[in-house]
C-alpha cells in the first residue's frame, strides 16, 4: 500500500510491538524485507502491558490510520478496511 499511495501523500510506519518466543530482531527484519517494507520500521521493546493499555488493544496485528492533521481516523484489523479508509483520507485536501 505504501508504494501505491506514497505519491499521494500517504506515509507508512510499522512498529513490531512483540516478539514471540523463538523470534528475534533478525527474524523480524527478514519478514520486513520479504514484504518489501521500504518505509520506517520500529521495534518496540516495552512490555506488552504498557503498549496494550496505552493504545487500547489486546495484541497485534492492528493498524492505526491517521489523517493529514495527525488525528487518529481509524483502528482497523482488516487490510481491505485500511485501504478503503486511506483512499477516503487521500481525497481530502492537504
Amino acid at each position: 500500500m505504501h508504494a501505491k499511495y506514497a505519491g499521494q501523500g500517504m506515509v507508512a510506519l510499522s512498529v513490531c510491538v512483540r516478539l514471540t518466543e523463538g523470534d528475534s530482531r533478525e527474524r523480524a527484519l527478514e519478514f520486513l524485507k520479504a514484504q518489501k517494507a521500504a518505509f520506517t520500521n520500529l521495534l518496540l521493546d516495552e512490555p506488552d502491558s504498557l503498549w496494550a493499555e496505552k493504545f487500547g488493544i489486546g495484541g497485534p496485528p492492528i493498524v492505526f490510520v491517521f489523517d493529514r492533521q495527525g488525528k487518529r481516523a481509524g483502528k482497523l484489523d482488516h487490510y481491505e478496511d485500511v485501504e478503503k479508509l486511506v483512499r477516503e483520507l487521500l481525497r481530502e485536501k492537504p
